[in-house]
């Protein structure tokens, strides 16, 4: 196939593998550092990346196996493997891989570039590669053509001149390594990367390259030679958290003489915020979550309420969805010194997970109101179990009961929560509100980043109209937008 491959992995390890890799004979260079790059590519420090078995199966030939590759650089010491029973959500069967903690770690001098882009020199996997990508375009297409319609067309530039001196200018020096090369590849590799997109994974979300591009390149995009402006939904994950919130209260309160009925239907709301199919699971399912035991627990909770302690949680639903929670926890978490400014930057000490345990490291924020989220996230989606934070019990004593709830919410696996919130706003944008506004403005163009949509500068006000009237129509409630140039 003419049509070539290249992804970005950590150069020592590139080199080493290659080096180590000469006149094994059941070793394809390609499928190694292919493999590698899917357990380092979008993964955290320290962190094990789980990836299934069945989807690197399709990777094997009659010649190369992808199992003896991962054996061989595990027996080498260029990657770890977890068994899946060493993990606390034992539900998946995925094992899980990370690079090795030597390779982890970043350069020190300016010559020398951390990450390189490999190009894939067999054409027989450069085939499979590619046919991976048209897959998983053919089954985002399926559910969201009327929004893939738009990242397959060519009318998109990037200022590549302007994008490149905006980058020098502002990421000099080894410090800023990293990010630079990741903003150079970016420019590089727009126009390749904007017709790859999938909706895999478990949050169900559309992702492709205006999802994954640097926030700060955007402002060099154009369509048909017209800037892009994005309207987004304000305080979006609190916001569907507390729609989540609400759903249960009601239904508590409707049958809270019936229980088991209580239960039957608000798993039946849960699942029909977040999936299209009856069943209720994805085709590639890596990870369901346990909503059951979500509801068990959290009624176990409610049961035991007073009135003051519903009073708490409609407190917290109203300082959401009228836009001001973060401003009502960055001022009280600022007056109690855990929020300090310096240098004209707000910071926080905020959980770090590391293989384990979980550290404190110090963050900065531009503004009060961005250091906020960042606590307001954490509290919502963090490890119960990270007792040592002290942002996150600040957090805890201003709203008690939502932290109860939180609590109950994440028992079983902690990062079920984040994923229904994800799956639910999915399901809203993806699949309701942007078939709604393609149906009725079917030549306006439709750019879809996790909670905010995008379009040309000249159809912002359309957008944003329509946008809040058919969140309004789904949720029940008034939602506050904002807009903003890319």
């Amino acid at each position: 196939m003419s049509k070539g491959f290249n992804f970005i992995i950590p150069k020592q390890l590139s080199v080493e593998v290659i080096e180590q890799s000469k006149g094994v004979e059941f070793i394809n260079i390609d499928l190694a550092l292919f493999l590698i790059n899917q357990i380092f590519n979008g993964n955290k420090e320290n962190e094990y990346k789980r990836l299934c078995s069945d989807i690197l199966k399709t990777l094997n030939t009659q010649k190369y196996k992808y199992t003896e590759h991962i054996n061989w650089m595990k027996n080498k010491g260029f990657i770890k493997i977890k068994n899946h029973r060493n993990f606390s959500e034992s539900k998946s069967r995925c094992k899980g891989f990370k690079i090795s903690d030597k390779y982890q770690t970043s350069c020190n001098y300016e010559e020398e570039k951390e990450y390189i882009e490999y190009n894939c020199e067999d054409s027989k996997y450069i085939e499979i590669f590619n046919k991976q990508i048209r897959k998983r375009k053919i089954e985002a297409q399926s559910s969201t053509q009327h929004l893939t319609k738009w990242l397959d067309s060519p009318e998109f530039t990037i200022d590549t001149e302007q994008a490149f001196n905006f980058v020098s200018a502002n990421y000099k020096g080894v410090k800023f390594n990293n990010k630079r090369e990741k903003r150079e590849r970016d420019i590089r590799n727009f126009k390749a990367n904007k017709s790859i997109y999938s909706r895999d994974g478990k949050d169900n979300r559309l992702h492709n390259c205006f999802v994954k591009i640097a926030g700060d390149l955007k402002q060099f995009i154009m369509y048909e030679g017209q800037y892009l402006k994005e309207c987004d939904i304000k305080n979006a994950q609190p916001f569907i958290f507390s729609i989540f919130l609400e759903k249960m209260l009601k239904e508590y309160k409707r049958n809270r003489d019936n229980i088991p009925f209580f239960k039957q239907n608000i798993k039946y709301e849960i699942n029909k915020s977040i999936n299209n199919e009856k069943k209720g699971y994805y085709k590639q399912e890596l990870y369901r979550i346990n909503i059951k035991e979500m509801i068990n627990k959290s009624i176990m909770l409610i049961k035991t309420f007073r009135p003051t302690d519903f009073e708490e949680v409609y407190t917290f639903i109203n300082l959401v969805r009228n836009g001001d929670i973060y401003e009502k926890v960055g001022e009280e978490l600022f007056e109690k010194g855990t929020i300090w400014e310096s240098n004209d930057l707000f910071w926080v000490k905020l959980p770090k997970e590391l293989e384990s345990k979980t550290i404190q490291v110090d963050k900065d924020f531009s503004s009060l109101r961005k250091c906020a989220k960042s606590i307001v996230l954490n509290a919502l989606y963090s490890n119960p179990k990270s007792n040592g934070i002290k942002a996150i019990n600040d957090f805890r004593s201003i709203f008690p009961i939502i932290s109860k709830i939180l609590e109950a919410l994440k028992i079983d696996n902690y990062k079920d929560l984040p994923i229904l919130m994800q799956r639910m706003e999915s399901k809203c944008i993806l699949d309701y509100c942007t078939k709604k506004i393609n149906k009725k403005y079917p030549n306006m163009l439709l750019i879809s980043r996790h909670d905010s949509l995008s379009t040309t500068i000249d159809n912002i006000s359309i957008l944003e109209a329509e946008f809040k009237s058919e969140l309004t129509n789904y949720f029940n409630v008034e939602v506050i937008t904002g807009t903003k140039i890319w």
